[in-house]
């Protein structure tokens, strides 16, 4: 975050954000939403990511590529 904005990471491989999908109902409301995430993962090598049914993040998660959870 710079000046209120978020900015890119400079060391990313990618040159656009990371597609993020989080389907079914198990994501709908902010609060199932932060239930499912221990820490934030690590996104910097992320294309896209899905995510289908009852899954949630441990700490140190690393995302890399193009992952379907």
């Amino acid at each position: 975050m710079k000046n209120g904005s978020l900015i890119m990471n400079p060391e990313r491989s990618f040159q656009s954000t990371p597609l993020v999908k989080l389907g079914d109902l198990h994501f709908l409301k902010v609060r199932d939403f932060l239930s499912r995430f221990d820490t934030i993962p690590d996104m910097l090598e992320l294309d896209h990511l899905t995510v289908s049914g009852d899954v949630t993040f441990g700490r140190c998660v690393s995302l890399k590529e193009t992952k379907t959870l």
